[in-house]
């Protein structure tokens, strides 16, 4: 009986081996070729004529001369700016006010503005904010969204004050208007 049992075990031994090595998982791959990752772009250009039907789309451009001439108190003005997100991507725009140095003068202390957005290029504007030329300097405002491929408007009002007085005769202000645009958080 213990040679039976034996060669039972010496039996399933071998086909225990013989079936390991023939034994196999079963396999198989897929494979996905040439994805491409491809950054988008984040590019915004201003209207170098906004008041002409024709649209100029640059980096920057010089303030026309004379335009923002003969200042006096009580005296108001507007201006209508074309901005367009070139990029792939949407943004977020900005704008911000800078003196430049060395022009700050008696008028700068009564010149007010009062910025307002359109996203739509519709005419639609939105307030974002207003005050004086003292709190807008150097800080930089939010305007809204401006979507890939498409063009919004700022709007600038600007006076001057009535209680600017004699002092601000002959005297002139220098401005650097810089919009900017930022990547929309989704």
């Amino acid at each position: 009986m213990k040679n039976i049992v034996k060669s039972l075990l010496i039996v399933v031994a071998v086909a225990a081996i013989a079936g390991g090595a023939t034994w196999a998982y079963w396999t198989g791959s897929a494979t996905l070729t040439g994805s491409t990752f491809s950054a988008g772009s984040l590019d915004l250009k201003i209207d170098s004529d906004s008041r002409s039907d024709f649209a100029n789309f640059v980096d920057t451009f010089a303030a026309p001369s004379g335009y923002l001439d003969k200042l006096y108190p009580g005296a108001t003005g507007s201006q209508i700016i074309d901005i367009k997100n070139v990029g792939t991507i949407d943004g977020s725009t900005t704008i911000k006010f800078d003196v430049v140095d060395g022009t700050w003068s008696r008028l700068g202390d009564y010149l007010n503005f009062t910025v307002s957005y359109d996203p739509n290029d519709n005419n639609n504007f939105t307030v974002v904010t207003s005050g004086p030329l003292t709190a807008w300097n150097h800080n930089t405002y939010q305007l809204g969204q401006l979507l890939a491929g498409k063009i919004g408007q700022v709007k600038i009002d600007w006076s001057v004050s009535t209680a600017a007085g004699n002092d601000v005769q002959n005297t002139s202000i220098k401005i650097d208007t810089t919009f900017g645009i930022n990547q929309a958080v989704n």
